[in-house]
């Protein structure tokens, strides 16, 4: 996810909130844990911006949810996109790793400052 170029890293903070209310509102069975990183991309696109954040989504086990990651993702991107202080929200399923579901990473990403002023 993506906020506006020269949002403070408090600002994102505070909007990456309400993503966090959407996610852990998941139905039962289908949540078992989330990860949030504000001002920076994670560990896919290396750097740092205040405007950006990294929520990572760790899924139940596929065989012990209704709803398999390509649905849950169209959910929680149904619920993100009606929010209005983000400009851009990517969703990535990560198939690898061990078989214990797929997680969600959204991201929070933006373009460097040039000026030391922000909000």
């Amino acid at each position: 996810m993506e906020l506006p170029s020269g949002s403070s890293l408090a600002y994102t903070a505070k909007k990456l909130e309400q993503v966090e209310e959407i996610v852990a509102a998941l139905p039962d069975g289908e949540l078992d844990s989330y990860i949030t990183r504000v001002g920076t991309h994670g560990q896919f696109n290396l750097g740092e911006n205040e405007n950006w954040a990294l929520l990572g989504v760790y899924l139940t086990p596929f065989a012990n949810r209704a709803r398999d990651a390509d649905e849950i993702v169209e959910f929680l991107r149904n619920q993100t996109d009606a929010l209005p202080a983000f400009s851009k929200s990517t969703y990535i399923i990560d198939s690898g790793g061990p078989p214990v579901g797929r997680p969600i990473t959204l991201r929070v990403v933006g373009r460097a400052m040039t000026t030391s002023a922000r909000p």
